[in-house]
């Protein structure tokens, strides 16, 4: 019996000491899996905040590359303006040449104040000129109004040749 007795407590010690190590070992397991828990939590919020930046860098290059393709359809669409006015201005002189406009479909409309009507005969000879020459595309009288003072607003719509 003392022998068994012997054994029992043997068997006793190392049963709780492998249940004393089996606890130990997945408490310092449980400890462990707990910390990388946290610093992944920690990452997570850190990338968290990191995209929270990247959106509005983001925004700002999506609106870059939105304006950067306006500017390229504007270059590719460039008229030479200048050329269009120094003909314009052998037609029809800036101070008797009071405004310019031009529409999207390119279509330009001056407004002329002239002292008279004759003094607006050699304008509409030069855009009739012009037209014949093809700098300008189907001149047209729109508007036409004497004034109290006895002077002359025209208006003159066109297509310029580029």
């Amino acid at each position: 019996m003392e022998a068994i007795e012997a054994s029992l407590r043997k068997s006793g010690y190392i049963g709780l000491i492998i249940f004393l190590s089996v606890g130990l070992l997945i408490g310092v397991l449980y400890l462990l899996f707990s910390a990388e828990v946290r610093n992944l939590e920690s990452q997570r919020e850190q990338y968290a905040h990191q995209i929270d930046g990247d959106k509005q860098i983001e925004g700002y290059f999506r609106s870059i590359q939105e304006r950067t393709g306006i500017v390229s359809n504007t270059m590719s669409s460039k008229r030479p303006w200048a050329e269009l006015l120094s003909e314009l201005t052998s037609v029809v002189a800036p101070p008797v040449l009071a405004d310019i406009a031009v529409d999207d479909s390119g279509k330009i409309t001056i407004t002329v104040n002239a002292s008279s009507v004759d003094a607006l005969v050699p304008i509409v000879n030069g855009l009739i000129a012009a037209d014949q020459a093809k700098q300008f595309i189907d001149p047209q009288l729109i508007s036409f109004q004497f004034a109290k003072s006895g002077s002359v607003v025209a208006t003159f719509s066109f297509s310029a040749v580029f």
